[in-house]
């Protein structure tokens, strides 16, 4: 392979082969040495002397014999070879042993980089390549085939670590997900419990009661109930709750008639959370349909107690059972509705009778306290002012009103609650049942003849590497895959022989 080594002779202390950067060449290895760096970038040699940038002239590259007489020769039967030195640079094109070298096979050698130069100074030592020397063909062969298994081995080895490693983290996983599952149907299962309300065992039981829940609730819905017969058409539309009318319900009867009668001219006021879209239907129907915008509408922030309770305490026993009318009105909980029937009903009362609202009045003012208007179950109203009795204070037959409708009966929301709390724990017990099934399938393949014949091939692979490891670390001098090899200036050494000769190996590569 084509090699270019940057020999920055500046005190060199190690030897690096690194990929190429992206501003360099990708079809070679470069090899650098670091060097000690002093301040400001200068480098100096062992006794402190700049060396570096400037240095023109040769690196003479020889070899050392570390226990020996005989040394390898370069190609052309040569002890050394020059390369070239510019601005403390040497390109270093090509390097190779003769054919048929002498040298000891199996023996350790030294590189030697030395330079030579009119500004090289005295103290830069030469820098030290240590390597094997081999001329045994069928050993070099022999090790390159043992290490090649060896990497064939390790790279299996990691698979199958990595395969064995996902099967335990999905177990992990599955059995963490059939854990959430079954705590979710537990809870489902508890709160059903605690609500007095009926649970399943199995998917068919659970469809079949969810089936009698829905045709109860389907029976509910077409029973006779009290609706409001007022013709809504603006509900929905931007910034618009709808009419008064529609907004909320009132379960009695007797209520619902009194209360929709003393309110009647209010009963088909579109509400409006903004005066823009109360203006919008005002123009739109030529100012025909009277419409409330809430953002001008002000009451008196939180709830005021009835007039006979006064710093918590009873002034006096009420007779009549009075409650605030609005308190028998069923929303839902919505501030903007709140607020539009605080304003429309303010603080009126709903009493038993007549002389019930008399007496409770009477009471009222006697401990020096406003009284407000009154409303009976009987269809009477007793003014603010005390007023009571004509026409005009009799509600008319509830045949001739348009009423607040009849809220639908309290069992039909058990009835829906039920049927959420049932599908949402059958849901929770199909999860159960497929966690199950999967963590089930993945421990039986776990178990499997398959996979143990697949940890079985691990553990041979793993004696076999370790047998690899044995027999290189008992052969001396492990060789390098790769030798210096191709490209760059003119140093006189002969292109055609190829950098791969087999024996220059190095003993430490980087």
């Amino acid at each position: 392979m084509g090699n270019v080594s940057d020999f920055h002779l500046l005190k060199a202390t190690e030897l690096k082969c690194s990929k190429p950067m992206e501003n360099q060449k990708n079809d070679r290895f470069y090899f650098s040495f670091l060097y000690d760096w002093k301040e400001l970038n200068s480098c100096s040699d062992s006794s402190g002397n700049p060396a570096g940038e400037d240095l023109n002239g040769n690196v003479v590259i020889s070899i050392k014999n570390c226990s020996g007489d005989t040394i390898p020769l370069f190609e052309g039967k040569t002890k050394s070879v020059k390369i070239s030195l510019e601005e403390g640079k040497a390109h270093i094109h090509r390097l190779a042993i003769m054919e048929n070298s002498p040298g000891e096979n199996g023996s350790a050698y030294t590189l030697l980089f030395t330079p030579e130069g009119p500004m090289v100074p005295p103290t830069l030592a030469p820098f030290e390549l240590p390597f094997h020397f081999y001329n045994d063909a069928d050993n070099q062969r022999k090790m390159s085939e043992l290490s090649k298994k060896k990497d064939d081995l390790t790279t299996a080895d990691h698979a199958d670590k990595e395969l064995f490693n996902t099967y335990g983290q999905l177990l992990g996983v599955l059995t963490s997900l059939h854990i959430a599952a079954s705590n979710k149907e537990t809870s489902i299962r508890k709160e059903l419990h605690r609500k007095n309300m009926e649970s399943a065992q199995t998917i068919p039981h659970f469809d079949r009661l969810i089936t009698e829940k829905r045709a109860e609730i389907e029976k509910i819905m077409k029973a006779p109930r009290r609706v409001c017969s007022l013709q809504d058409h603006y509900k929905g539309q931007q910034d618009v709750l709808g009419m008064v009318g529609h907004l909320a319900f009132v379960q009695d009867d007797n209520a619902a008639w009194v209360i929709s009668w003393h309110i009647h001219g209010d009963m088909d006021c579109v509400i409006t959370k903004t005066t823009e879209a109360a203006k919008r239907i005002y123009d739109d129907t030529r100012g025909r349909q009277q419409v409330m915008a809430l953002d001008s509408v002000y009451v008196h922030p939180g709830n005021r107690p009835l007039p006979h309770i006064g710093s918590g305490c009873m002034l006096f026993d009420p007779p009549g059972n009075p409650v605030f009318a609005r308190d028998l009105l069923r929303y839902t909980e919505d501030r903007d509705r709140d607020i539009a029937f605080k304003n429309i009903l303010g603080e009126t009362i709903l009493i038993d009778d007549l002389d019930s609202a008399n007496n409770y009045r009477k009471a009222v003012v006697q401990k020096k306290k406003p009284c407000p208007t009154i409303l009976t179950r009987q269809g009477d109203r007793v003014s603010s002012r005390g007023k009571f009795g004509g026409k005009n204070n009799k509600a008319p037959p509830i045949e001739t009103l348009k009423v607040f409708g009849a809220p639908l009966p309290s069992h039909y929301y058990l009835l829906k609650d039920h049927i959420v709390l049932l599908t949402q724990q059958r849901s929770a017990l199909e999860k159960v049942d497929q966690a199950a099934k999967d963590r089930d399938l993945h421990l039986n393949y776990m178990k499997s003849p398959e996979l143990r014949r697949k940890v079985q091939v691990m553990e041979e692979r793993k004696k076999q590497l370790e047998e690899i490891e044995t027999q290189l670390v008992s052969t001396p001098g492990r060789p390098l895959k790769r030798a210096l090899d191709n490209a760059g200036e003119p140093s006189g050494i002969n292109p055609k022989r190829s950098s791969r000769d087999p024996r220059l190996r190095s003993t430490n590569p980087t």
